[in-house]
């Protein structure tokens, strides 16, 4: 072998070869960088495409969800349905009374509490009644006693007449009976009058209510003395019913069997609820 054979340089590669080598390798890397974009394109548009068409079955017509609604069979009938309003407005009562005592004497039972809810003609108080019953008493039997006297002048005014007939007394004496007469029955009917004033002040110890409301605060209690026309005793309060709602509501808004309470008793502005049935 030739020693100049052993030492030989080997062949150089040329610029042209290593540039061609290089835009091969480039041109493949993205030949397989635009089908991996492909694939994930057609991955994407086939999951966004079924979910459409889930979404599309799943709606009745005019594009509306499909909702699941469970259908029951009832009667049908005519009811009213309560309405509940929530508003601000101003309770007034109807009505306001103050209760004054009409005779006096001594306060023995109070039978309300304050706040209660009474009755019309419900028994709230009573004044020891023994007085009156026998101021009562009294009057019944002077009227007891002046009809026995008017009862007697009569029949001796009969016979009065009786002997004038037969010419056997004077005609004045007849007319002195006759004037009798009309004297006790005038005396009778004060009598009656005296009685029925006694009944009606005996009466007048029981207090009642005059009306179905909602008594005030009790101003007495039992033991003390009260007099006739005390200012102040009770208060009562009707039940409330003209109400001042929020200006949104309308009569419209309630049947013509339309009922109202309230659940605001004091104050004049606070928040009050409705119930309309």
């Amino acid at each position: 072998m030739n020693p100049q054979d052993v030492n030989a340089a080997p062949p150089s590669v040329t610029p042209s070869a290593t540039g061609k080598k290089a835009r091969r390798s480039l041109w493949g890397g993205g030949l397989v960088a635009l089908v991996l974009l492909g694939l994930v394109g057609a991955a994407a548009w086939h999951l966004v495409r079924r979910a459409h068409d889930d979404q599309g079955r799943d709606r009745g017509p005019g594009g509306r969800p499909n909702v699941i609604v469970t259908v029951g069979q009832a009667t049908v009938r005519k009811a009213e349905l309560p309405v509940i309003i929530d508003a601000l407005g101003t309770v007034i009562p109807a009505t306001t009374v103050t209760l004054r005592p009409q005779v006096s004497g001594l306060l023995t039972q109070v039978l309300f509490t304050e706040g209660q809810m009474v009755s019309k003609g419900q028994l709230l108080a009573r004044i020891d009644p023994r007085p009156f019953e026998q101021t009562l008493l009294q009057a019944r039997g002077n009227r007891l006693r002046d009809e026995a006297q008017l009862e007697h002048a009569r029949v001796m005014l009969e016979r009065y007449r009786t002997l004038l007939a037969q010419d056997a007394i004077a005609r004045q004496d007849v007319d002195a009976q006759a004037a009798l007469v009309k004297q006790l029955e005038g005396t009778v009917l004060t009598d009656r009058a005296q009685e029925d004033m006694a009944q009606l002040n005996l009466d007048y110890t029981r207090i009642t209510a005059p009306v179905a409301g909602r008594i005030g605060l009790r101003m007495v209690d039992a033991g003390n003395l009260v007099t006739s026309g005390a200012r102040g005793a009770w208060g009562l309060r009707e039940m409330l019913r003209a109400l001042r709602p929020s200006p949104g509501w309308r009569p419209s808004m309630c049947s013509s069997r339309c009922r109202r309470t309230a659940w605001a008793i004091s104050a004049p502005r606070r928040v009050i609820r409705l119930r309309w049935w």
